[in-house]
């Protein structure tokens, strides 16, 4: 569209500034302050400010000025490349200064003033960087014409600034033939939308109006409280504004500060409120119930209700984040929220409750009770991801949320192992290291944490501890310090000190077991605790003890015991007589740890115990397979012969871990063995596919309207699984067939293809896909009006193996045809193994293009999925590609750092048992 040249400031952000100030604002001079006293220094100038009020080392805000209360005003239209505004903020100044530091990045200030004291001070801002920031000055320095005495100020802003073109700040999309504007702050980017106190610590009541184009509405955090029209000066082209006002908030910190503006579509239901773009309510019926749903669950194990006066849950279509839990305001990227209810995948109905359960659970965790600083974001994301699974499983128990849970804790223990791996509760000091903490340590291995320890206290017990923090803190910040000394006294136990050597500390303990049995005696269990290593050829890890809840399940009837290991070793006797026929040292996979057993006892597993497992503890044997090989624990041998045990298991995330081992396996496989390697897997799979088929026949259909959805449910990804693994590592020219046969059929909109079905033909089609193919699945994208539809057409584009047809697709990622929002799928996919090299090499060439199109918060992503191969020399071109690039990008160097870690540990993998695969397949 063609960009009109911004108007004149006028309006009630202007208003405001000249009513406040009494004639301080952008259109007219500030008054002569007020002659200083005889007592008073002289008055500093901006450069003497600067000196006097440094940026500190450890990335805050000086000391001695904090917020009490915000005014904002602004006036957006999402139409033009600017928009504008006044912050009218209260401060308690606590020594008498001339200047003052607060945050403000992108902002143009156009007047300063203050009231203190009965009097008008003027001003002057100067931007710089705070330190360790990277790109455009992100702190404000005011330096006043008189200092400013002891006791409350208010501080008045004029402003205007860019709309944020990376999907940050406040930004402005286009839709159809509508523009609209979205916030995203979390975590520093609310400086870019109004000068601030950007800090999580200081949290505190906002009032907030918002001056829109007449046509367009605004909404935010709080519930409405008017809107008035007026008419347009005579020297102002437009059609007119409205202003809404909005109900002060509860104390909020800066990024939970929220706002949507443009000809947005509200649906009620049962007190909810679903927003969305023009024309996309019709279809977030479903996102509606599942919130209703979520909500009543959460109120009722928090013991609180939600304490915000609305809830509107908004679909937005160009969004960086996947969700983000603004309080009252809760966004979301679009196909989370706006699905065909009639034809939504398992997935996607699973995926929303998921996402909607995240972010509902922090309207306590993480709005109501704050971190207090970003060391601890764990407390709102690890706390939210633990009870997402927690409250699905209340909701739906047939979703398996918590099962599925375990899945993410065995992938983040990877991670967590790698040199370069954060604590939990990892020091702070700069946007950079903000950025970096929004990772798999903080979400996942937060939530194991807690995982681990409710079943150490028991949940009644936890959950206690949980109310009585909240309870304390409600509306206020506080820290993990807080949060484990409630669990300590709910329960009794030194839950501090377990706590401590999970959140302030990298790695994760190895605990291995042996069982020992003497005639006349009890059997005991032998336990020794060591950190676990990334890799056999890599550097030993430091040295370090963990307070560690190992449960053990032993024998048939199946028995449990438990002990907190904290020394390095310890002998569990067991309360039985016999010596049992297999032990397994992590009980239910509630343990944070990795298990390893004695040789013998893991050959009595897999033989004896496997039947007597839950489906989590044949995910963590299966996930802990390729671990335990990675750190020379193992042998290739012991591993395949582990996997091959569980032929014929069709629990769906035991074949979904079945499947990810064999991933892995994939890449270490030597292209001469590959055929045998084929034959596994389709052993291992076809028991699922002539169990599921496609899709069931007509007497299953028959039979199913008398079965529960959850199996219908669990056989639609199980199936999914098991297709997509026999097509592409199996290599199964049948299942290859079929799928080209159902996509071309989806593609002509054959209705006896379900969605479920038709998703995934295209996705494995693609991979033997010709140009016909491609065509027709790119002329779907920009087809779909449903964005489920579009990003599954997005995915199945970049899904391609054909290395012209896979770089077509990924010239797309640098073009404005695709959503920026897009990129999140097409960028993951084709940096899939098989195709990364020559994904890599695109991205050498197109980098320019790649890092002005994708948005700040993904570069990081982008960094570590390109980053990732197999080998030592891939590592190598990679990290000699990145590394000049990632001082300038913010909040990449860890991905640089893990992903270059990881080739290193697969390369090593790779040439240690490469040539030891070959009879590993061959043995029975």
């Amino acid at each position: 569209m063609a960009r009109r040249t911004p108007r004149a400031r006028r309006g009630l952000a202007g208003l405001v500034a000249l009513a406040t100030l009494g004639g301080c604002g952008a259109d007219a001079p500030a008054p002569r302050p007020p002659a200083a006293s005889s007592s008073a220094a002289a008055p500093a100038s901006a450069q003497t400010a600067l000196r006097e009020l440094p940026a500190r080392e450890d990335g805050r805000l000086p000391v001695g000025v904090a917020p009490l209360r915000y005014q904002l005003a602004l006036r957006v239209d999402p139409r033009e490349p600017r928009f504008s505004g006044t912050a009218t903020i209260e401060v308690r100044v606590a020594t008498s200064t001339w200047s003052m530091v607060l945050h403000g990045r992108n902002v143009r200030v156009a007047s300063v003033g203050a009231r203190a004291g009965g009097r008008t001070i003027g001003g002057k801002a100067t931007p710089r960087l705070s330190a360790g920031a990277r790109g455009e000055p992100d702190e404000l320095v005011l330096a006043f014409d008189e200092p400013l005495p002891v006791g409350d100020a208010t501080l008045v802003l004029a402003y205007d600034a860019p709309f944020d073109e990376s999907l940050s700040g406040l930004y402005r999309m286009r839709e159809g033939e509508h523009e609209y504007a979205f916030t995203q702050f979390e975590p520093t980017d609310a400086r870019r939308a109004f000068p601030c106190f950007d800090e999580p610590g200081f949290k505190v009541p906002f009032a907030l109006a918002v001056e829109v184009p007449r046509g367009m509405i605004a909404i935010a955090n709080t519930r409405e409280t008017g809107a008035r029209a007026s008419a347009p000066a005579a020297s102002d082209a437009s059609e007119g504004w409205t202003t809404f006002t909005f109900a002060e908030t509860p104390p909020l910190p800066t990024y939970l500060v929220a706002l949507g503006v443009g000809p947005l579509e509200v649906r009620e239901s049962a007190g909810l409120r679903l927003v969305a773009t023009k024309g996309k309510t019709k279809d977030g019926g479903l996102a509606l119930a599942t919130s209703a749903g979520v909500l009543r669950e959460l109120e009722g194990w928090f013991g609180i209700k939600y304490p915000y006066d609305k809830l509107d849950v908004v679909a937005v279509p160009d969004f960086s984040a996947g969700a983000m839990e603004n309080p009252g305001f809760v966004t979301f990227r679009e196909e989370l929220l706006i699905v065909d209810e009639r034809g939504a995948t398992t997935s996607e109905r699973r995926r929303m409750a998921a996402v909607i359960a995240h972010e509902l659970a922090h309207q306590w965790f993480g709005n109501l009770v704050t971190a207090r600083w970003w060391d601890d974001l764990w407390l709102n994301e690890g706390f939210a991801t633990w009870m997402e699974a927690k409250a699905v499983d209340l909701w739906q128990p047939s979703f398996g949320a918590v099962a599925e849970a375990v899945r993410d804790k065995v992938d983040v223990m990877d991670l967590d192992v790698l040199p370069s791996a954060r604590a939990v509760r990892q020091p702070v000091k700069s946007n950079s290291d903000a950025l970096e903490a929004f990772d798999g340590v903080t979400y996942s291995k937060g939530a194991a944490v807690l995982s681990m320890l409710e079943g150490l206290m028991g949940e009644a017990q936890f959950r206690a501890g949980v109310r009585a923090y909240l309870t304390a803190h409600q509306h206020g910040s506080a820290t993990a310090d807080d949060l484990m000394a409630a669990l300590g006294k709910a329960s009794g136990r030194d839950i501090p000190s377990i706590a401590r050597g999970f959140l302030d500390q990298t790695g994760v303990p190895l605990v291995h077991a042996e069982l020992s049995c003497t005639a006349g005696g009890k059997p005991r269990v032998h336990l020794e605790q060591r950190p676990m290593r990334a890799r056999a050829g890599g550097s030993a890890p430091a040295p370090r003890r963990w307070n560690v809840p190992v449960c053990v399940a032993f024998g048939e009837p199946r028995h449990e015991q438990c002990i907190v290991l904290s020394d390095a070793s310890a002998d569990l006797t067991l309360d039985v007589d016999t010596c049992p026929a297999w032990v397994l040292p992590n009980a239910k996979e509630r343990g944070y740890y990795r298990s390893a057993l004695a040789t013998a006892d893991a050959k009595k597993l897999e033989k004896a115990g496997l039947p007597a497992l839950g489906a989590e503890e044949r995910v963590g044997l299966l996930a802990g397979a390729w671990a335990l090989l990675s750190a020379g624990e193992t042998s290739i041998a012991s591993t395949v012969s582990l996997v091959r045990a569980f032929h014929g298991e069709q629990r769906r995330i035991v074949v979904e871990a079945i499947v990810d081992l064999l991933a892995r396996l994939d890449e270490i496989t030597p292209d001469a063995d590959r055929t045998a390697f084929e034959k596994l897997v389709r052993d291992l799979l076809h028991p699922v596919v002539a169990r599921l088929g496609w899709s069931p026949d007509p007497r299953a259909k028959r039979e199913c309207a008398r079965c529960s959805t959850a199996s219908t449910d669990e056989d639609n990804l199980l199936r999914t699984a098991a297709l997509e693994a026999l097509a592409t590592l199996g290599n199964d020219r049948v299942v290859q067939r079929a799928a080209r046969e159902r996509a071309d059929l989806f593609l002509r909109g054959d209705k006896d293809v379900s969605p479920e079905n038709g998703q995934l033909a295209l996705r494995i089609a693609a991979h033997h896909g010709d140009r016909a193919l491609f065509d027709a699945i790119e002329k779907r994208v920009f087809a779909s009006t449903a964005s489920t539809d579009r990003t599954a057409a997005v995915t199945a584009l970049a899904s391609f193996d054909d290395p012209a047809l896979l770089r077509r697709a990924l010239e797309l990622a640098t073009t404005e045809k695709l959503r920026l929002s897009d990129l999140r799928y097409l960028l993951p996919t084709a940096f899939r193994p098989r195709t990364e090299k020559v994904a890599f090499a695109w991205l050498e060439g197109r980098w320019d293009a790649v890092e002005k199109r994708v948005p700040r918060a993904a570069l990081g992503r982008v960094v570590g999925l390109a980053s990732r191969t197999c080998s030592s020399e891939g590592a190598d071109r990679r990290r000699a590609f990145f590394a000049p690039k990632t001082p300038q990008l913010e909040g990449t160097d860890r991905d640089l750092a893990i992903a270059i870690e990881r080739t290193l540990a697969c390369a090593d993998v790779r040439e240690r048992e490469g040539s030891r695969v070959r009879a590993a397949l061959a043995a029975r």
